[in-house]
């Protein structure tokens, strides 16, 4: 053997050829990078050898590249052959120049060429990025003695990386061998390979026994298995064959799939997390691919920009290490943003440009088809069907997809669901109980399912298209009881379907109906995804979907009333535009096609709804009169109830109070007649609601016992009393309202509606607030607050954080009101609505005259009167117009302060308000000031009547 394969440092004896070094007791292998590495350094002893001779020659790199690879690689290696790695005198450091070895190194010592020694490390390329924890969790395993331990997970997770990093830690006082198993397709196959791993020397007796032999006259030991998965489903015998060896022995196993084996211990490798939301911290994944990408480019650092690019790349490609690392192998050429476009093709794209790595880890493809390989054909033929869902899917929803599948007969669709999970290509359910396949593996099961050669007789371009129509099939059975306008229940039969978790398999089931011509299904899917972007605030969206499927030919035209409908609905939660609203009051016209007079009954009424919301109170009544004419003949109808409803509340806007009520008493008649008791609470709901605005509180409060004594749903039975709670409030009797409130709340709490409890908390804590209570009404407003956020009712939450920055305002603390300003601000750019807008800009301009900052209080109490004029409801207006008077007069501007006031007042003269009503109060009291000639400070006013709107109540009772 040549002098410089075998080399001697002080204690520490160095194979090159083996790549062993061994100290004592002490062995340990070398990777082939480190070999090479020491071995060029043999080879030019006493010379200076710099860091960037050692990137070319060595690592192979471009002379551009800047790492701090060579550095971390002779750090490892002296930690191997240095008698003393603090002190080296090996690999001495040449400071600001590089390194050398002296010339002078001793013989090597004398040895038989097939000395027992462990197996060299396999190479690897780059740091290693996030995973921490499941690395600690690795040597928590197997310090713990654990015999078995498998890490398992899907194609490119980067399962051996994870065992090598662990090896190269160390194991001190135990022997190690790594056998990779990649190239065995039989256990018998695995024998030899692993015998030729330990160097079991030939002899008589099974291979079984020898191998045994070896592994117990070791001592304690740990084998490494990589690749076990193709060796299913002989694993099992195999690896309890081996711990038969002895109790010192344990396993280290990287596969796919489980061994199944009773001593077996799984530690599941999951993709790296998303990238945090953080700019600052790029997170592992973003960190992965900078790194490899920087090592591909071989040229300086990379655009600063890539960093926050390369987050919605790492994020498309699932975290999955390979992909990452393959698609960082591209940045000579391709930018993230460039990768991001072509990733539909993603098989073409995430391909190593240069050989390296295992051969089946040298594109995504290659690394999915030694999977696929390992399935049985039903296993097969469950992931190319599994592949259509999009967003994941409940084990129901499988079951119903792959029971219609007449191949799929051997096994049972949640067995097959179940060995999927444990070859890692599907992901085990989440907390919820739904299933997802990677993005990946999602294309690659898609392009199998297009391909006829993949299963002959169950793919190709036709059995796509059935496993497609399929699944629109089963979503629109799902969103059938939508697939009408008004449904009252919309959120109940939402979650009672899972439609909300579903979004994305009604999105793709509504968009291959459209394509496929499917007419069935596009209308109940574009109903339920009208309905469901409304209760998700998803407006955009679904003006988008109207107005493609109203050029969709073959459409039925009830289909494209019901997408009207709801894209009608989500302008007007929106209050953006009106082309969805206009298109519908066109299409249910007399002398439009012909519809069925539920439905455009049901429209008219929706019409009424929104003509009241935009202030055109004769069309609302108009749209809810004709809305009862059509569906009168129909009764009993719950539908006709709901219109008279309506009806009522565009008379009482118009201040027939007498025909409102009449209107009214006439839903309860109707309700009555059907039936449905909860028709008739929702009836007296609006009684009590238009007699409240009235002012007849005693009428009112009358209302309110009869639909609370027949309400059903615990729901309305909630917001009924958290309604009256209010109107106690208005009628000055606190403990009433405190009561009803209290109930309110803790039935909400424990008949599971968190938002609404949350409601009612808001509501209590303005009353406290405004009866003076300022110590309650700040703690109900601090929960209420976190309570509403949690709930995703971001738009109360700015609206109760105004009332608390006004609470700090009225104790002083201007501080702390700035920082619920701030906090409101923070949740204000996002929601658009204009009465709170206003309402900020207002609240806001007190502040800042209470701070001295005059000027700018004038430009946000401007903003505010433009803001509110035209845009919200007369009595939010008068409220914004009486806190600019205020602010007037606070800056010494009577004749301003004046004008503003009694605009306001004008304003509430045109309400069905009482004498009393505080909004009228506000502009009083600041006409009042004004003629005692008092200018300071602030009046802080507010109005108990303008509080946060009651639409949880209204979108019931109104069903939109």
């Amino acid at each position: 053997m040549d002098a410089t394969e075998r080399l001697r440092f002080g204690p520490s004896r160095v194979d090159l050829r083996r790549r062993v070094v061994t100290c004592g007791d002490r062995r340990e292998g070398l990777t082939e990078l480190e070999a090479r590495l020491l071995r060029y350094l043999v080879e030019r002893r006493g010379q200076l050898v710099s860091r960037e001779q050692l990137l070319v020659e060595v690592w192979g790199y471009a002379p551009e590249v800047q790492t701090r690879a060579v550095d971390t690689a002779i750090r490892r290696l002296r930690g191997k052959v240095e008698p003393d790695p603090r002190n080296p005198i090996v690999i001495q450091t040449v400071y600001g120049e590089g390194y050398r070895m002296p010339l002078a190194t001793e013989p090597p010592e004398p040895g038989p060429d097939d000395a027992d020694a462990p197996t060299a490390l396999p190479e690897t390329v780059g740091a290693f990025f996030g995973r921490e924890a499941p690395l600690a969790r690795l040597d928590q395993a197997l310090a713990e003695g654990r015999r078995l331990v498998t890490v398992v997970g899907t194609a490119g997770v980067g399962k051996t990386r994870l065992v090598l990093e662990h090896l190269r830690q160390g194991t001190a006082g135990v022997e190690t061998w790594f056998c990779d198993l990649s190239a065995c397709r039989a256990v018998d196959e695995a024998r030899a390979q692993l015998a030729r791993t330990l160097r079991v020397p030939p002899g008589t007796g099974s291979l079984d026994a020898r191998i045994q032999a070896q592994l117990a006259s070791t001592g304690p030991a740990l084998l490494v298995l990589d690749n076990l998965e193709q060796l299913l489903p002989e694993v099992r015998p195999f690896v309890e064959s081996l711990l038969d060896a002895g109790p010192d022995l344990q396993l280290l196993v990287t596969s796919r799939s489980p061994t199944d084996s009773l001593a077996e211990h799984l530690l599941a490798l999951s993709p790296l997390p998303a990238p945090p939301p953080s700019d600052s911290d790029p997170g592992p994944a973003v960190a992965l691919y900078l790194e490899r990408a920087t090592l591909a480019r071989g040229r300086g650092a990379l655009p600063e920009r890539w960093q926050a690019d390369a987050r919605p790349l790492v994020a498309a490609l699932d975290g999955l290490p390979l992909a990452i690392e393959l698609a960082a192998s591209r940045a000579r050429h391709l930018s993230p943003n460039d990768l991001l476009r072509h990733l539909e093709r993603r098989f073409r794209v995430l391909v190593r440009p240069q050989a390296g790595g295992p051969d089946r880890q040298s594109t995504l493809r290659r690394a999915f088809d030694w999977s696929w390989a390992l399935l049985s054909r039903d296993e097969q033929i469950a992931l190319t069907r599994l592949s259509v869902f999009e967003g994941g899917f409940s084990l129901e929803r499988a079951e119903a997809l792959l029971d219609l599948e007449a191949p799929v007969h051997d096994l049972w669709a949640p067995e097959l669901i179940a060995r999927l999970v444990d070859q890692s290509l599907v992901r085990p359910p989440d907390p919820s109980g739904r299933y997802r396949l990677l993005v990946s593996v999602q294309a690659y099961a898609l392009e199998r399912l297009e391909d006829p050669e993949a299963i002959p007789g169950a793919t190709g371009p036709d059995a796509r298209l059935e496993v497609e129509e399929r699944h629109a099939r089963l979503f629109a059975a799902a969103a059938g009881p939508l697939f009408q306008p008004g449904a009252s229940e919309v959120e109940e039969v939402a979650r009672r379907e899972g439609l909300f978790d579903d979004l994305g398999n009604l999105r793709a089931a509504l968009r291959r109906s459209t394509a496929g011509g499917w007419s069935e299904h596009a209308g109940p899917l574009a109903s339920a995804m009208g309905a469901i972007s409304w209760q998700l605030g998803l407006f955009e969206e679904f003006q988008r979907i109207s107005d493609a499927l109203q050029r969709t030919p073959g459409l039925p035209e009830v289909a494209k009333v019901v997408v009207l409908f709801w894209a009608a609905v989500g302008e007007r939660s929106a209050r953006g535009c009106s082309g969805s609203t206009d298109a519908l009051a066109a299409a249910v016209e007399p002398e439009a096609p012909a519809l069925p007079e539920a439905l455009r009954g049901r429209a008219l009424r929706l019409l009424a709804t929104v003509y009241r919301e935009r202030g055109d109170d004769q069309a609302a009544v108009l749209a809810a009169r004709r809305a009862v004419a059509l569906l009168e003949p129909l009764s009993p109808c719950p539908e006709l109830s709901m219109a008279w409803c309506s009806l009522g509340l565009a008379l009482s806007d118009i201040g027939d109070l007498a025909a409102a009520e009449g209107a009214l008493e006439s839903a309860g008649r109707v309700a009555r007649g059907t039936g449905l008791s909860a028709q008739l609470s929702v009836s007296f709901m609006h009684l009590a609601l238009a007699r409240h605005a009235a002012g007849q509180l005693h009428g009112a409060a009358t209302s309110f016992v009869r639909a609370l004594d027949l309400a059903e749903h615990p729901r309305m039975r909630g917001l009924i009393r958290m309604n009256f709670g209010s109107l106690r409030w208005d009628m000055g009797d606190l403990e009433a309202a405190s009561r009803l409130y209290q109930e309110a709340r803790e039935r909400a709490l424990e008949d599971g509606f968190p938002r609404l409890a949350a409601q009612v908390l808001a509501n209590w804590g303005e009353m406290m607030l405004s009866y003076g209570h300022l110590d309650e009404a700040r703690d109900m407003l601090t929960r209420a607050i976190a309570e509403l956020e949690a709930t995703d009712l971001r738009r109360w939450a700015v609206w109760f954080l105004l009332r608390l920055a006004e609470l700090e305002m009225q104790e002083g603390n201007l501080a702390e009101a700035t920082v619920a300003f701030q906090s409101a601000r923070r949740r204000l750019g996002a929601h658009h609505d204009p009465k709170i807008e206003a309402d900020f800009d207002a609240t806001w301009g007190l502040l800042l005259t209470l701070q001295g900052r005059l000027d700018e209080a004038h430009v946000h109490m401007d903003t505010a009167v433009i803001v509110a004029r035209g845009r919200v409801e007369p009595l939010s207006s008068a409220r914004v117009l009486c806190l600019a008077a205020d602010q007037r007069r606070v800056a010494g501007e009577p004749e301003a302060s004046r004008a503003l006031a009694e605009r306001a007042l004008a304003l509430t003269d045109a309400l069905p308000l009482r004498p009393e009503a505080p909004v009228r109060r506000m502009a009083r009291q600041v006409l009042d000031a004004l003629g005692q000639d008092r200018y300071g400070p602030p009046l802080v006013l507010w109005s108990t009547e303008v509080t946060a709107p009651k639409l949880p109540a209204l979108q019931v009772l109104t069903g939109a």
